[in-house]
């Protein structure tokens, strides 16, 4: 995906269908450096005492599937999130 010169990475392992969890995903995660995560919000969290932050509502969102941004890149967030899964 590109546009303008920007490219859009998504997560080899946490990509739309990857086979982490019997549910589809819910949310997608944006890295700083613009990679995707799809990801499933109860699992996050289980693992979060504050909703990431307060970035994810433990309301079920008004948007389909929703983007949230992190002030994370990549090779973070991969980490963080193997750890979870």
């Amino acid at each position: 995906m590109s546009e303008r010169g920007s490219q859009i990475s998504v997560s080899t392992v946490f990509h739309p269908g990857a086979d982490i969890d019997p549910f589809p995903s819910d949310l997608s995660l944006s890295t700083s450096d613009s990679t995707l995560f799809f990801v499933h919000t109860y699992r996050l969290l289980a693992y979060s005492v504050n909703g990431f932050n307060s970035l994810i509502p433990d309301t079920p969102p008004v948007v389909d599937h929703p983007v949230v941004f992190l002030p994370l890149n990549a090779t973070v967030l991969n980490i963080l999130l193997h750890t979870i899964y």
